[in-house]
């Protein structure tokens, strides 16, 4: 994605000001949520939509003091259900929010949601030892409650 985008002559830097690139991108080539005839995303449709989908999730992970991936392997959704969890127990959709983007247009703009989001998320205290460790179940229903 970010060799891609270099391509383009733009730079992204996981910075959250980024995001506002792969907004202009969508709107240039995605209307209705389908690729534009002929543009960049005729070909390989999910495979740029996926690496889109992971840079807007690795945004709000190195935006945010302590945030890290959630993916339920047991899932058959999981590619779609991948969450990002912050340790003040913020929740995140990051590929679901990058689906409805496509499909709403700016309505759904990726920016101002990223920037909200990695405010929310920010932890100023100590992090605590658990966090990063793997004893978090997500796979209770009560988690998809709070779906951004």
């Amino acid at each position: 994605m970010v060799k891609a985008f270099k391509e383009l002559h733009k730079e992204l830097n996981y910075s959250i000001e980024s995001v506002k690139l792969i907004d202009d991108l969508l709107d240039q080539e995605i209307k209705k949520g389908q690729p534009i005839p002929g543009g960049l995303f005729t070909t390989q449709f999910g495979y740029k939509c996926f690496a889109i989908r992971s840079y807007i999730g690795e945004v709000v992970i190195r935006n945010s003091k302590a945030a890290k991936l959630l993916v339920d392997d047991t899932d058959k959704d999981g590619e779609i259900n991948i969450s990002v969890l912050s340790a003040n127990n913020i929740i995140i959709w990051p590929v679901q929010r990058v689906i409805s983007r496509m499909q709403n247009g700016r309505e759904d703009e990726l920016f101002v949601y990223i920037a909200a989001t990695v405010g929310d998320m920010r932890f100023d205290g100590e992090i605590p030892e658990a966090f990063f460790s793997k004893g978090i179940d997500h796979k209770k229903s009560w988690w998809r409650l709070f779906r951004s």
